[in-house]
């Protein structure tokens, strides 16, 4: 069994749990404790002691990429005792383009990489589950950039990674923010788990333009097309959170029907 529990998202589940524009995954398998991304504040960790759930005790974190709205909350964990999974590249300074500024949204910069355990290929870090590496893709974001020795260049998100576990010999897939394209990341599980049903998709789909503003980052038609095409694919649910936006959601939604479904801060959810 896997039980999931939302320290953080953008929305709240629960009206008594604090909400920021980021992610944080707990999740618990075999008896295996995991946090996936730790939001950009100390918001996830609050949540978590008002939710009665532990984290001095984690058997390692994972960090899908290196953006702020998903490692900030690193300042405020002990990380000397605990294994931090991510890409090599993490560390690469990353930036937002607001009205022609760069703004910095990378990794923190007190962080020591000492705890860090870097991953360049398929890793199983515990029996059933994996750390997937994206590597570089051409699916770049308009207003989201990274440096490049001296220049700041158009991200392609090298540093993005996906987990994958495997329970009752079907696949529960998380993604942070899906900078990839969330069909692209399902066809790449598919190729390293060939024999193996997705039956489950969390994360983001990265369909939010500027955060602060809460609009489209594509177009209805682009959404639109993009949720008739993780209709055809053999995926029993997606549990959708974060960078994928409501309004966004609100266009899968009539799509997808009974597949799809939101994540808040707070939500908990047990795939058996």
């Amino acid at each position: 069994m896997i039980k999931i529990s939302m320290l953080l998202d953008n929305k709240k589940g629960l009206q008594h749990l604090k909400s920021s524009h980021g992610l944080s995954i707990y999740i618990e398998f075999n008896e295996i404790k995991l946090l996936m991304d730790t939001g950009p504040n100390k918001n996830f960790l609050t949540n978590a002691e008002t939710l009665g759930i532990n984290l001095d005790n984690l058997d390692g974190i994972i960090l899908s990429h290196g953006h702020s709205d998903h490692v900030g909350g690193l300042n405020y964990l002990d990380l000397s005792a605990i294994p931090i999974h991510a890409s090599k590249h993490i560390f690469n300074p990353k930036f937002i383009k607001i009205l022609g500024f760069n703004k910095y949204v990378g990794m923190p910069k007190t962080i020591d990489k000492t705890s860090f355990n870097f991953i360049s290929e398929i890793t199983e870090l515990f029996p059933d589950v994996f750390i997937m590496p994206l590597n570089k893709t051409k699916n770049t974001t308009n207003n989201l950039y990274k440096s490049q020795g001296q220049q700041i260049v158009l991200d392609d998100f090298s540093d993005e990674l996906a987990l994958v576990i495997i329970n009752n010999q079907e696949l529960t897939l998380f993604t942070g923010c899906s900078h990839h394209g969330i069909v692209e990341i399902i066809k790449t599980t598919k190729e390293y788990f060939p024999t193996q049903k997705i039956k489950h998709v969390i994360g983001g789909f990265h369909m939010i333009g500027i955060p602060y503003l809460n609009n489209l980052g594509l177009s209805k038609e682009k959404i639109e097309m993009i949720g008739n095409e993780l209709n055809t694919l053999d995926i029993d649910h997606y549990y959708t959170c974060h960078c994928t936006g409501m309004k966004a959601y609100n266009i899968l939604k009539p799509i997808l029907n009974n597949k799809l479904n939101y994540l808040s801060t707070g939500n908990t959810l047990m795939i058996d």
